[in-house]
């Protein structure tokens, strides 16, 4: 039979009365808490029984720390004259358990209580203010690029799902200040009369939500990799991270063990914290420069090349330049040059871009962007009625593209051999060296207006 098992909880900072519930619900199932780490807590079996759980916060007390300070053992004989026996401990965070039925509480005096919690949530809190800074700014530069660049950003599954990440963890960190702030305003009200605190509330599904966000997110960018090069990256990446959160952790709890001092720990952890990103961080870019090239997983084809253009027979596709395609927008770039040169020894050649998505305001989104791309070249008017812009897209037919719309670009007056195409489901931004006629414009057509819509 198994004898100990560990869980991984997951209750808000403030969440005291939550995690009593938890752990009074475990005994009565014949699992009782021995011990917390920073991210399980675990069980050994026992008879199943009714106990009750005090979870506090002593704020004094280090992650760092040795053994417990005169302090936490003075807490703790305090508690054990009402029956309170401590179950685990980690820093801050201490567990104790009754067997009474009816035991007298550990904390009496609701302002004492209320100053302890007060001083473990104002620590809590700045790194929540941190945290919720950073997920505001970076929700902003992503949003920001969404609107400068929508074709590159909705093509991204990582910009896609990062964006979300940030709105929601922001979400989180702002509802659990929100959640505190409330607590801590009916807690001193309370206190003040000499009521007993009011219970804490957690945003437990919260959390679940944004961990699931988390791990299928990630498994969508390993499974929308463009290549398998940008997967062993990312997973690489990843180890890396999980390597060093375990080496900087089993380096604290070894010099705990050893009786370092607080202030020592926390300096070598620190160090080899450092030392070791700088380490992982320099092996990650070597690998990174050994792996092979290996194609990327693109089912575009570059179907457009310059002979099909010319009409000549056609030995082979269009190179591919970079591709990004999410469950939203794909995106795909390919150039092509002619193998020989023409009669006055100029080589023809071609850059295209393919953005394909079945949903219409994201179509008209980056369609916008491309029309209007050049909009900051330009010189104001001398008479004062606005801005004469060097690069503008003109209406052009779109019956020999077979097309719903397209453009030509003119540049300082003059019409360039630059097009802009929409398709039913996809946008073709098309430049040339040469202008084409409507024949070469209906073999393009043939060549993606009609394979783009199938793929």
């Amino acid at each position: 039979m198994k004898t100990k098992k560990r869980e991984f909880p997951l209750f808000s900072f403030n969440d005291t009365t939550g995690m009593e519930r938890h752990l009074e619900k475990m005994a009565k199932k014949g699992w009782m808490l021995d011990e917390f780490t920073n991210f399980s807590w675990q069980y050994v079996r026992c008879e199943p029984k009714k106990v009750h759980f005090t979870v506090t916060y002593y704020p004094k007390a280090s992650a760092f720390d040795p053994e417990p300070s005169e302090g936490q053992q003075s807490f703790e004989e305090f508690c054990s004259h009402g029956g309170w026996r401590l179950a685990a401990s980690n820093a801050k965070l201490m567990a104790f358990v009754n067997e009474e039925e009816n035991p007298v509480p550990i904390h009496t005096d609701p302002e004492i209580e209320l100053e302890m919690a007060e001083q473990s949530g104002k620590q809590n809190t700045i790194l929540w203010f941190v945290l919720l800074a950073v997920s505001v700014f970076s929700v902003w530069t992503n949003i920001s690029q969404f609107i400068s660049e929508p074709s590159r950003s909705f093509s991204s599954p990582m910009q896609l799902v990062n964006t979300g990440m940030m709105l929601l963890l922001g979400v989180y960190e702002a509802l659990e200040l929100f959640t505190w702030f409330s607590w801590r305003k009916k807690a001193r009200t309370a206190a003040a009369q000499g009521d007993a605190l009011p219970k804490t509330k957690g945003n437990d599904w919260l959390i679940k939500a944004v961990l699931l966000y988390m791990v299928l997110g990630l498994v969508y960018i390993l499974l929308a990799a463009s290549d398998t090069r940008i997967q062993m990256v990312l997973m690489l990446n990843l180890a890396s991270i999980v390597l060093l959160i375990a080496l900087v952790n089993g380096v604290r709890v070894s010099l705990k063990k050893k009786k370092v001092s607080a202030a020592e720990n926390r300096t070598i952890t620190l160090l080899v914290d450092v030392v070791a990103a700088i380490i992982v961080c320099g092996i990650n870019i070597w690998v990174v420069f050994q792996l092979p090239s290996v194609p990327q997983k693109s089912s575009a084809q570059g179907n457009l090349t310059v002979e099909t253009l010319t009409g000549q027979t056609e030995t082979g596709k269009a190179d591919l330049i970079e591709h990004d395609e999410s469950f939203l927008l794909s995106r795909t770039q390919f150039c092509d040059e002619a193998d020989v040169p023409d009669e006055n020894g100029n080589t023809a050649s071609i850059e295209y871009e393919l953005l394909e998505t079945p949903f219409a305001p994201i179509r008209s989104i980056c369609l916008k962007e491309l029309l209007h791309q050049y909009d900051d070249y330009g010189d104001y008017k001398e008479n004062g009625s606005g801005q004469e812009l060097f690069y503008v897209y003109l209406p052009a037919d779109p019956a020999p593209w077979g097309a719903q719309k397209a453009w030509q670009q003119q540049a300082y007056g003059e019409m360039q051999p630059n097009y802009l195409v929409c398709w039913d489901h996809t946008i073709l931004k098309l430049e040339t060296d040469r202008m084409l006629d409507a024949q070469q414009m209906s073999r393009a057509a043939e060549r993606l207006g009609q394979d783009a819509a199938e793929q």
